[in-house]
């Protein structure tokens, strides 16, 4: 099913806006569908035969840094906000500076040893959450006042749970079956005043092909169907996954579903 979710605030998408109640009841109907379908299935990954049967596919997200989507007729779930109102790095910070220094000089570096799948995406999410936490940004402040990091400056905190927050307590039993695997990090908004994005890294069980796991999948709708059944839901922009196959060659998947 085609579903466009914005959380924009102009009067072109508050008047889309509006119309999201009206469908909110068969977006969720066919997200619950697929969820049984996929909790019915035997296979362990998501692949074209499974992708015939089932009413869900992965696009690549492509999109500039200003957030516009350069093949606008993807059907979406989310709108990113892009790059360009990210502030950069401080430029004169030393702590910061050397710490970028470290992770580009450790980025193309061939491994010492050989990494599994597993240890390319807790190094890739350490990284991604150590920028996100502790590198200064180059923003406008009060004189005297210190400076602060990404999470600070656009007000995240760390969720201090994922359920409920970002997947219902209904879902524990076919998200979190087996602790090899558990969505490792959750991020929200400290208020309202910045809607969210919600990130969720996964991690899964080491192995050789690119595919998608039936649980990444389970994740994916347990995280869509929680965000559409709350009440605020027309305020949230909602980032299901975005998973690295590897760490320096990475690519990032969109989730939608479409018409069958």
């Amino acid at each position: 099913m085609r579903f466009l979710f914005n959380h924009h605030s102009s009067h072109h998408n508050y008047a889309r806006q509006l119309q999201i109640p009206q469908v909110r009841d068969k977006v969720l109907k066919s997200l619950n569908e697929t969820f049984d379908l996929v909790m019915s299935c035997k296979d362990v990954c998501f692949d074209t035969k499974i992708n015939s049967n089932l009413p869900i596919k992965c696009e690549e997200l492509r999109m500039s840094p200003n957030g516009s989507h350069l093949d606008p007729s993807l059907p979406i779930f989310f709108d990113p906000l892009g790059a360009d109102g990210v502030p950069p790095p401080h430029p004169t910070h030393t702590e910061t500076q050397e710490h970028l220094k470290q992770i580009n000089q450790e980025w193309g570096q061939e491994p010492t040893i050989k990494l599994t799948l597993g240890d390319e995406a807790y190094d890739l999410i350490y990284t991604i959450e150590d920028v996100f936490r502790v590198c200064r940004r180059d923003v406008s402040l009060p004189p005297g006042d210190p400076l602060i990091s990404l999470m600070h400056h656009a007000k995240w905190v760390a969720s201090d749970n994922i359920s409920p927050e970002i997947i219902a307590d209904g879902f524990d039993g076919a998200v979190f079956r087996g602790r090899r695997w558990m969505p490792y990090a959750a991020w929200k908004a400290r208020n309202a005043l910045i809607l969210p994005h919600t990130m969720i890294a996964v991690l899964n069980e080491t192995r050789e092909e690119d595919k998608l796991l039936m649980k990444e999948v389970r994740t994916i709708l347990a995280v869509m169907i929680t965000r559409l059944e709350g009440g605020s839901f027309p305020h949230h922009t909602a980032v299901p996954v975005s998973r690295a196959f590897k760490l320096y060659e990475f690519s990032l998947l969109l989730t939608s579903f479409f018409d069958k």
